[in-house]
């Protein structure tokens, strides 16, 4: 199971879960766009610099945003 919460600087907050990185990556990739900003902090930030991605656990950031489509082994 992927958790992620995606949030915005004006307070908007949603958790999603996922079954598959498919569906997570899909999500995320909607969410802020292809290209982020990865933080060692554990969090992404859209281009827009308004969006984040935080508080992912079944997965890491970079697998949401990998260049590839394909599932990790």
């Amino acid at each position: 199971m992927i958790k992620l919460t995606f949030s915005t600087i004006d307070g908007l907050n949603e958790r999603k879960q996922f079954k598959l990185l498919a569906g997570a990556r899909k999500y995320a990739q909607a969410k802020l766009g292809r290209y982020v900003d990865i933080s060692g902090l554990g969090y992404a930030v859209g281009a827009d610099g308004v969006s984040k991605i935080h508080r992912v656990s079944g997965c890491t950031l970079e697998d949401l945003f990998a260049e590839d489509s394909k599932e990790p082994e």
